[in-house]
């Protein structure tokens, strides 16, 4: 496509008279010989890739005649043909110090991405809605005055540095180079430097040159940006079907405005007199004082377009002639990428900028020439002088002042404070540190320190450089350094007194770019500005190339492609001191020396009586006395499946099991006189415990013992007393022989052991279901979601961020933990790897995120009106206060449901979490929504996630050593199977209670005291359970609890406003918790105690018998200044 066609494809009726006006000059006979002279020379390389020779149809609609291939010199001449050019161009720069061509120039940055709707074939490096970095310049390729007539260039780069990049594209105006090898450049140089006689001659010499020439000439355009710059040459193109193709590119304007600067036909009758005409009055460099008047208004944009040539049989090599053009009608042009320029760069660094043609993806590649007279050898040519040329300059400038422009700036005394945290040191930091302050529309050169001075965790240095007016973005370079964490940057304008805070929260290996803490949603988040949404968009695909999804374990959600802590993005990768510390866990378990220093820990056969599970007892233990003492009771059993460490597995119930009905009346004689169990089911007043989920699982054999375990159901009575009391205990799921229940009724050891079973089976599920799956699974499948799909400046990110970003390490160490054979797990818990799969994966299957929702879940349960249920009223109270602070934050920037329906960053958030976080294997519609609609919708699903991380992680670890460090209380591992009512043959005595005096309970009859002892852990087992219960109840980190945030991720005053109130309901809610539990109230521990009347009644009698008052425990597991924000660090 000519010049000619596009200007008339923008409305233009530009015509290229050159031929007309030749043949004005020299007859339409001299024309058609000299025209046919010079097609001949340009073609003469056109070797065919087939014999006979056959014609080949120009660009012109012509049958060009193509000849034999000349006899050419060999490859040698052309690589001496190189040396003298490398040492010719080395030399005119290093004495120049500047460009050959195409010198001063304008460089700006910014950014391309490539178009959502790609139609040429598919290749790795072009992938829709990809975003690059880029860097362009645009000059005159012969004459410093913008106002001459002249070749004008663009080139760029896809990245922002001064050396290589990925991808560099060097072009100019017109769309066929006015020489097609290496003689015929040298031809077309020594005319245009020889003056305008000497422009003429080459021009009338042949019709090509001439024509060539008005095409690519453009005098006194408007703008550098309203032209169309072509690159003339071609490159091989390999897409993934692997079919040989030939691409060329240019850059159009986005506008449709006709092209500035196309010669009037005065001006193509003297074409070659370039200068600036009398009559023109701007200044020489006004193309470049446009271009910045142009940027500082607003960003420029460009399209990036492709055209492509399929190779055949019949092709020769004039295809790749670039003094010819392709036809338009067989060859369209593609949209590749939009190229959007935002900020001006100094001539300085537009100076030590390179662009190199051999700098190109996989899927393009120069064509190696055959000779100097091959077509290919203009690119080779580029490729191999460039570098030489742009060293020899870089040589040249170090020794020379630093260029000034494009504009005069003023310069601003800057303050930079680099808050590192308490990660790391800060030896060295200055010395690899360089720092580019950005903003709206320029930026300043890359900058060292002179001077800087500590402050606590911080580094305070000053600088000064160029004004760039407010202070959107800071980019730091770590230069070979070490790598440190950034938590945060303060930028002072000095002269202005004003600061703008810079949230980091990463490790800087290399390069970090950062913006301002304010939040913003993608439509609002750049007024204007483009260069905040280039930002927005890279540091996204950033993300997205960092944290990948891995979908290897069927039935699991999706997580996190990352195998060890050592291969985490660097955003999320912890420090070496915060990895011992979530290593502590596995250490703690090697050591026995960490429960107690006691002698009964460091043996490893069978314990002997309980005497010696009390002794390991840690000191710190809450209550430790009345745990020890009152563990048997049914009422203290009962009310640590409400306020214990998995709070939420009972559920009411509403109708009875099949088995459990043939035991009805056996069940009402256990209720309170005139109380009958379908009568309380009805009032509301039974729940279930039911662990149908480890149905047909089997019992650990890959540690060092064999374990087992039941999947039990159990009904629960909520008596008068607010007491919730075990009724009865089934241990299998399915119906048979073996399907007993078990009832307070039953021997007394029978009894116990069936309560064992069941906080065993509790134990398993909390574990691997409430904590495991769905605190750390699930919130690693947010959070991939969340760094994938929301930049840093969301709201929405900022909200959970904080909550979020430590899940990633400690899931490394807890999955090789909880997943893999011959973990410290295997040693401790019933279930092994394989059943701990099953069981995760059976959870997950079920699992509906109204779950995580707490009002929902306890709705749903039927734990919602339960009267004393603190766990619940402690939630509830911290639900309600994260839910506001949410609601109030959120609020702020979606200001109606239409701004979260239309919030692109959003829904592609929501969306990735359905598709790739719940749904990979199948849709599960109940499980997270592909959209979300309402406001109400977001703040649950925020808050949720919020909840998940903090307070219900609390709840289900605070607890586990005062409750699970005495072992007979809450077994992990059991080393018998259940037990049978066969197995229970012998008759107990009447009356007789399990004493806490173990003297009391060698007179066990049922199952004796050795068959307890038995079935319970040994003392290896017991200290590692003891051990893994007190590791996890700690804090590992010394982190920010929940309602603090101290890496600032919000600065704008609203939010910050809120997160103040929110930390004051969060104190409130704290001494409401505290003044409860001072005010807790005795209550009277029933213990049942079963009388026979003969040795195998059919219906036995409980007489009810009231022992010791005892006031209840108080909870304080959900004080808010015990929850940390986060898992992991």
């Amino acid at each position: 496509m000519t010049t000619e066609v596009e200007a008339e494809k923008r409305g233009s009726s530009w015509k290229n008279e050159s031929w007309r006006i030749l043949q004005e000059y020299i007859g339409h006979e001299e024309f058609l010989k000299r025209r046919k002279e010079s097609v001949k020379k340009s073609d003469s390389f056109a070797e065919k890739e087939r014999a006979p020779a056959e014609n080949v149809k120009s660009s012109f609609q012509t049958l060009v005649p193509v000849k034999p291939l000349l006899k050419q010199p060999d490859k040698a001449a052309l690589q001496t043909k190189l040396q003298k050019l490398k040492l010719s161009a080395v030399a005119g720069t290093a004495t120049a110090a500047r460009r050959a061509f195409h010198a001063p120039g304008i460089g700006a940055s910014g950014f391309a991405v490539v178009v959502d709707n790609v139609k040429f074939p598919e290749t790795d490096f072009f992938r829709p809605r990809t975003v690059f970095p880029v860097r362009l310049r645009h000059s005159n390729c012969w004459s410093a005055d913008d106002a001459a007539a002249d070749i004008r260039g663009a080139a760029i780069k896809f990245g922002d540095t001064d050396g290589d990049s990925c991808f560099e594209l060097v072009m100019d105006t017109g769309t066929m180079a006015p020489f097609w090898n290496l003689p015929s450049y040298e031809e077309y140089v020594t005319a245009m430097k020889g003056g305008p006689e000497k422009l003429q001659e080459w021009c009338w010499k042949a019709p090509m040159n001439y024509y060539t020439l008005v095409d690519g000439l453009r005098r006194a355009p408007d703008s550098y940006f309203q032209l169309v710059y072509s690159s003339q040459t071609c490159f091989t193109f390999k897409a993934k079907d692997n079919v040989p193709r030939y691409a060329k590119f240019r850059m159009i304007p986005t506008n449709s405005e006709p092209e500035s600067g196309l010669l009037s036909l005065d001006e193509q009758r003297q074409a070659w007199n370039t200068t600036r005409l009398p009559e023109e009055e701007r200044p020489q460099n006004y193309l470049r004082l446009e271009y910045v008047e142009r940027l500082v208004k607003s960003s420029i944009q460009y399209r990036l377009q492709l055209q492509l040539h399929t190779k055949k049989a019949s092709d020769t090599a004039s295809t790749c002639n670039p003094h010819r053009c392709w036809a338009p009608l067989d060859h369209p042009w593609y949209d590749v990428a939009d190229v959007i320029i935002t900020t001006l760069l100094t001539d300085n660094v537009t100076a030590r900028t390179s662009f190199h043609v051999a700098n190109l993806p996989s899927c393009l590649s120069l064509i190696e020439p055959e000779s100097v007279f091959d077509y290919n050898s203009i690119n080779y040519i580029r490729a191999k002088v460039y570098p030489a040329a742009h060293a020899a300059r870089l040589a040249k400038l170090k020794g020379q002042r630093p260029l000034r422009g494009p504009i005069e700036y003023e310069t601003q005394p800057y303050s930079v404070e680099m808050r590192l945290g308490s990660k790391q040191g800060m030896l060295g930091l200055k010395r690899h540190l360089k720092v580019v302050l950005t903003g709206p529309h320029r930026r300043t050169e890359p900058t060292s320190f002179s001077e800087g001075y500590k402050t606590g965790n911080s580094q305070v240095f000053s600088m000064t450089a160029i004004d760039v007016g407010e202070v959107l973005m800071v980019t730091i370079y770590n230069e070979g350094g070490q790598a440190w964490y950034m938590e945060s940057i303060v930028v002072e304008e000095v002269r202005r007194g004003r600061s703008r805070e810079f949230p980091a929260h990463r490790w800087v290996n290399d390069m970090v770019m950062v913006r301002r803490g304010k939040a913003s949603l993608l439509a609002t988040s750049y007024a204007g500005l483009d260069i905040l949404l280039g930002q927005r968009l890279f540091e996204l695909q950033e993300r997205r190339r960092h944290f990948r999804w891995q979908h290897s374990d069927a039935g699991f959600p999706g997580r996190l492609a990352a195998g060890s802590v050592k291969e985490l993005p660097p955003e999320v990768r912890p420090s070496e001191s915060m990895l011992q510390k979530l290593s502590g866990i596995t250490e703690k378990l090697a050591l026995p020396q960490i429960c107690l220093n006691s002698p009964c820990l460091m043996k490893k056969d069978k314990v002997e009586n309980f005497v010696e599970f009390k002794k390991m007892v840690p000191e710190n233990v809450y209550d430790r006395q009345r745990l020890i003492k009152h563990w048997k009771s049914d009422v203290v059993f009962g009310r640590q499946f409400l306020s214990g460490f998995n709070p939420l597995t009972l559920r009411r119930c509403r109708k009875l099991p099949e088995t459990f009905a043939r035991k009805i009346d056996e069940i009402d004689q256990l209720l309170p006189d005139g109380t009958y169990l379908l009568k309380e089911i009805e009032a509301g007043h039974v729940y279930m415990a039911d662990y149908g989920v480890l149905g047909g699982l089997r019992g650990n054999i890959s540690g060092r013992d064999v374990f087992h375990l039941a999947a039990p159901t159990a009904l629960f009575h909520l008596n008068p007393a607010g007491d919730m009391i075990p009724l009865a205990i089934q241990l299998y799921q399915k119906p048979g022989p073996h399907t007993t229940i078990w009832t307070p009724a039953d021997p007394q050891c029978d009894w116990m052991l069936a309560k064992m079973f069941l906080r065993n089976a509790d134990a398993q599920v909390h574990l691997f279901v409430s904590l495991f799956l769905k605190t750390n699974l699930l919130n690693e499948t947010f959070a991939v979601a969340t760094y994938r799909q929301l930049p840093s400046a969301n709201p929405v990110f900022k909200l959970l961020a904080p909550h979020l970003r430590g899940v990633f390490a400690a899931n490394i160490i807890a999955r090789r933990e909880m997943l893999e054979e011959w973990s410290v797990i295997d040693d401790v818990y019933s279930l092994g790897p394989k059943g701990r799969r099953t069981l995760i994966a059976r959870a997950f299957s079920k699992f509906t995120w109204r779950e995580l929702v707490l009002p929902a879940w306890l709705h749903d349960r039927g734990l919602d009106k339960l009267p004393e249920f603190v766990y619940r009223d402690d939630a509830m109270k911290l639900w309600r206060a994260s839910r506001a602070f949410v609601d109030r934050v959120v609020s702020l920037y979606y200001e109606s449901e239409e701004d979260i329906a239309t919030d692109l960053e959003l829904q592609a958030w929501i969306k990735d979490l359905h598709d790739n976080g719940f749904n990979w294997e199948k849709d599960y519609p109940s499980k997270v929504p592909s959209q979300l609609t309402t406001q109400t919708d977001l703040v649950d699903l925020v808050t949720a996630i919020m909840f998940n991380c903090s307070v219900q992680r609390r709840a289900l670890t605070a607890g586990m050593c005062d409750i699970a460090t005495f072992i007979p209380n809450v077994p992990f591992a059991m080393r018998a199977p259940p037990p049978t009512r066969e197995a229970s043959a012998e008759p107990s005595r009447e009356g007789l209670p399990i004493s806490s005096d173990d003297e009391q309970e060698e007179g066990l009859t049922r199952a004796t005291k050795q068959q307890l002892l038995s079935t319970l852990p040994d003392r290896d087992t017991a200290r590692k359970q003891i051990a893994l219960a007190t590791a996890m109840s700690k804090v590992t980190d010394k982190g920010p609890m929940l309602g603090e945030y101290p890496g600032r991720y919000f600065t704008d005053e609203p939010t910050q406003a809120a997160i103040s109130d929110f930390r004051r309901t969060l104190k409130q809610i704290s001494r409401l918790i505290q003044q409860r539990n001072r005010n807790a109230r005795g209550i009277v521990a029933q213990e049942l105690v079963v009388s026979f009347e003969g040795a195998f009644s059919e219906i036995p009698k409980v007489a009810k018998r009231n022992t010791e008052v005892h006031r209840a425990v108080p909870y304080e597991y959900l004080l808010p200044e015990h929850i940390p924000a986060s898992i992991g660090p």
